[in-house]
């Protein structure tokens, strides 16, 4: 299966997210606009094509028809890190379906750290083409019953390690410069989020950490900025990385509060006065004790109890506030207790 589009219409982010939302085995084919020099002055490199490999979902490497400039042999040449015609050798000798870079470090040409040191180089150089904001794109998806070739995958230009596609995402994102090209992208300032799984594998920024224990679908971005004192812009953008690192979505505000209003008026009634308001209402409650003092600071606890009096055809959730008294002279046993033990 291959997609073709355009950059402006389907955004890089965009495409690594649809990459990794399947787990897919791809070849994402870019080819910047031709009259888009600056990307080639800013990078020094020249405007060709661009080639980006997954594996089930995780970045694996990126090569160019331009192999002087991007290919993994001339990266380490480049570095110094061994001698050119070892270096050769091995290219030639490397078994089918192995990871150049494993085999380089297999055969102690040069140790871990610098296959990773090595991958970084990779992904900064496609973080760059985060800021092509022109151009042309080819999504081929592999089949399982094609990877068994060598010639499918570029192994010669892998070095075995990987990364998952919306993890590219949120990196690269971080320290994008020129955030105009993805500005109608953006989240509404009226949208809420809404969390996508259990817990991120990342590690966020303060922003984005904030912002993903915040997204229950129930504040708006603008709200938001707010209560962390951000600028609009800011929190749009780390929204966006969340996004784009599938970590959440956005969905619309006014749907939810909707909902919350409907479930507040029919099924929900909340209650901050004494047991005669209850009675009142006709709710059958047992005895409150709603008594409070100025010696006796109270809490609240919210319950649920049932109620076939106020719909006699349905049950319906009522919240019942209910006052908690709290010893104050216990707590501060407790505390000197405490403090003897010190």
């Amino acid at each position: 299966m291959t997609i073709i589009g355009s950059l402006e219409t389907f955004s890089l982010p965009e495409l690594f997210r649809l990459i990794d939302s399947g787990s897919k085995t791809a070849e994402l084919i870019i080819q910047p606009s031709q009259e888009y020099r600056p990307f080639a002055a800013i990078n020094d490199y020249p405007v060709g094509t661009y080639h980006l490999w997954f594996y089930q979902g995780q970045l694996v490497t990126i090569t160019s028809n331009r192999p002087q400039h991007l290919n993994l042999i001339s990266i380490i040449k480049k570095q110094g890190w061994t001698d050119n015609s070892l270096l050769n050798y091995y290219a030639r000798t490397c078994p089918p379906n192995t990871p150049m870079g494993l085999y380089l470090s297999k055969m102690k040409v040069f140790p871990g750290e610098k296959l990773k040191s090595l991958f970084q180089l990779q992904l900064h150089q496609i973080h760059q083409l985060f800021n092509l904001s022109s151009g042309k794109f080819q999504l081929k998806v592999i089949t399982e019953q094609h990877l068994q070739p060598s010639s499918i995958m570029p192994w010669l230009e892998m070095t075995g390690l990987s990364i998952p596609a919306v993890k590219v995402n949120i990196l690269a994102l971080r320290v994008l410069k020129n955030w105009d090209l993805f500005a109608e992208k953006l989240p509404e300032s009226s949208s809420a989020l809404q969390q996508l799984v259990y817990q991120p594998t990342l590690r966020l920024n303060y922003i984005e950490q904030q912002l993903w224990e915040m997204a229950f679908g129930t504040m708006s971005l603008g709200e938001l900025t707010q209560i962390h004192n951000l600028s609009l812009l800011e929190v749009q953008k780390a929204a966006f990385r969340l996004m784009m690192g599938r970590l959440v979505e956005e969905i619309p505000l006014a749907i939810f509060r909707k909902n919350t209003a409907s479930v507040s008026s029919n099924a929900m009634i909340m209650t901050y006065n004494t047991p005669q308001r209850l009675e009142q209402l006709s709710i059958p409650v047992a005895s409150t004790n709603l008594v409070t003092t100025s010696a006796s600071p109270v809490t609240y606890e919210t319950k649920l109890v049932m109620s076939d009096t106020v719909l006699p055809n349905q049950q319906q959730e009522i919240m019942v506030t209910e006052k908690k008294k709290f010893n104050l002279s216990l707590l501060k046993r407790l505390i000197n207790f405490l403090r003897s033990k010190l």
